[in-house]
């Protein structure tokens, strides 16, 4: 038998919990963090080779296959993260820096994703969704 959660003892939502002001310094876009990301995720890819070239084996090559795929994943999160525009202030930046430093390396460009991906926000719903074929067929009803 289930057991039933009383409202005192669900977790509050985060609107309850967060002040407009809080959440309004959370959703400010700050240079220094989008910098912070590429430098991290580009950090993490040079290491995972000097790795291998200091102790090629096995093991390292492994460990680096699984980092720089990771950050491979890492650069298209930036790039979606520019495609809204939330990577820096200024929006030729945005664009530049991102395609630079994350789109191209994952063979992408962020103004054609941005295109696409805006559509995917704008056209939501069983009707309208216009990505549906590229999932593969599984068992999600329409």
């Amino acid at each position: 038998m289930r057991e039933t959660v009383t409202e005192s003892e669900r977790p509050p939502s985060w609107r309850k919990v967060l002040s407009r002001e809080e959440l309004d310094s959370l959703l400010e876009i700050q240079n220094w963090r989008g910098w912070f990301s590429l430098g991290l995720n580009w950090a993490i890819v040079f290491a995972s080779f000097s790795l291998v070239a200091w102790a090629p084996n096995p093991a390292t090559i492994f460990a680096a296959l699984i980092l720089i795929g990771g950050r491979q994943l890492g650069m298209a999160v930036i790039m979606h993260e520019a495609a809204h525009h939330t990577m820096f202030t200024n929006r030729k930046l945005n664009d530049l820096a991102c395609n630079w430093l994350a789109a191209y390396p994952v063979c992408a460009e962020v103004p054609p994703y941005r295109s696409h991906h805006l559509l995917h926000h704008r056209n939501q719903g069983p009707d309208k969704a216009h990505d549906l074929g590229l999932l593969p067929p599984s068992p999600i009803p329409r």
